[in-house]
């Protein structure tokens, strides 16, 4: 080690004061090294002597110049946006609320009083769900975002098996009480093999996947149990509790579509054979698509980064890109300096097409080109 005039000042006052003491050589808060001071040093040269391999001298010397030789600048500061950008972020919790809005009317309005207990069951569900989600840290993604949209699904087609069980159990002539726990008794199976299907599925996803697939598999298999307790536990007692004690004495739901026998198990091998006839005509069309089948995650692409003095509408540039198909592209914003940048990744060679796009299309924005590159699968 060596040390100019100042340093080698200091460093001979301490090894002087601390003769036979261990000298403790920390980086990132680990112990590297901890030479014993044999005697004061001055000069400004000092040397580590042991019994050190040519891989630990080297180690120990990078340990030793890095820090102080290599010190570290700030070269450039930008605030970005999510890499999916904010506007497609907004659109997909818009989606998942307009879901959920929706189908708490049509639950409500076909099966009445029971759908009723269905929407507070699949309030709660989501309330379990991200409430599990943030107990255990898990971080939300686009994907994870569809794993809760699809919980919503799961969640109700529970209790849709439950209720059009009871509508049978009733046209048979049972009491109400006696044909609600005959519902429940009798759809169990049904919907247990249905959730634990999806939940072999949810759990090989997490196995396999990476990045944020695996949002999807956690959210989802959250949301199945979570969906097992609202509608086979919370559904049942809350309902139960309101026949058993009266307040509810009769039940009626919406029937749009007239019972009708049909012979499916007689029909099994047409079934089966126009399903194969799907399987092979969908795994044909798959291969001849060949590469179109992927998009720009698994193919990469081009990225072309513009700028503008002022603030960006994510908005009007995807309106701008909608002409030639592009409107759907990853659009990441970002500010430096007073500027407003915007990152579009799109697929291979297309980066020409979407400046001259944009800048036709947008010419009052001033748009300018800061770089074009080609990127590889995400």
């Amino acid at each position: 080690m060596r040390f100019d005039s100042e340093g080698a000042k200091k460093f001979g006052d301490i090894t002087a004061a601390h003769i036979h003491h261990r000298f403790a050589i920390v980086l990132d808060g680990i112990i590297q090294s901890a030479p014993v001071i044999q005697d004061a040093i001055y000069g400004g040269d000092a040397q580590i002597t042991g019994r050190f391999t040519e891989e630990e001298a080297r180690g120990l010397a990078s340990v030793l110049q890095n820090p102080l030789q290599t010190p570290v600048s700030i070269e450039e500061e930008r605030s970005v946006s999510p890499t999916l950008g904010l506007d497609s972020i907004r659109a997909s919790i818009l989606a998942g609320l307009v879901g959920l809005a929706i189908t708490l009317v049509c639950v409500a309005g076909y099966y009445k009083i029971p759908g009723l207990i269905a929407n507070l069951a699949l309030i709660i569900n989501l309330i379990l769900l991200v409430g599990a989600l943030t107990m255990f840290h898990f971080v939300l993604t686009l994907p994870g975002i569809a794993g809760i949209i699809l919980t919503i699904g799961l969640s109700v087609d529970a209790n849709v098996l439950i209720y059009e069980r009871l509508r049978e159990e009733m046209a048979l002539g049972k009491s109400l009480k006696v044909a609600l726990n005959t519902a429940y008794e009798k759809a169990f199976s049904s919907i247990f093999d249905a959730n634990v299907t999806t939940l072999i599925t949810a759990a090989i996803l997490f196995w396999k996947a990476t990045g944020p697939v695996k949002g999807f598999a956690i959210s989802l298999t959250l949301g199945i149990l979570a969906s097992l307790f609202t509608a086979l536990i919370v559904g049942r007692n809350c309902l139960g509790s309101l026949v058993d004690t009266g307040r509810v004495k009769r039940i009626s739901m919406l029937h749009l579509i007239s019972a009708k026998n049909i012979n499916f198990l007689g029909k099994g091998f047409i079934a089966c054979m126009c399903s194969l006839a799907l399987l092979l005509a969908g795994a044909f069309a798959f291969y001849q698509r060949g590469e179109r089948n992927f998009g720009v995650d698994f193919r990469g692409g081009d990225l072309i980064t513009l700028s503008a003095a002022g603030k960006i509408d994510i908005g009007q540039v995807r309106g701008a890109l909608k002409p030639i198909g592009l409107a759907d592209a990853s659009i990441q914003e970002s500010t430096q300096v007073g500027r407003s940048y915007i990152t579009i990744r799109t697929p291979l060679n297309t980066s020409d097409k979407v400046e001259k796009q944009v800048m036709q299309t947008l010419p009052s924005t001033g748009f300018r080109v800061e770089g074009s590159e080609r990127v590889g699968a995400l």
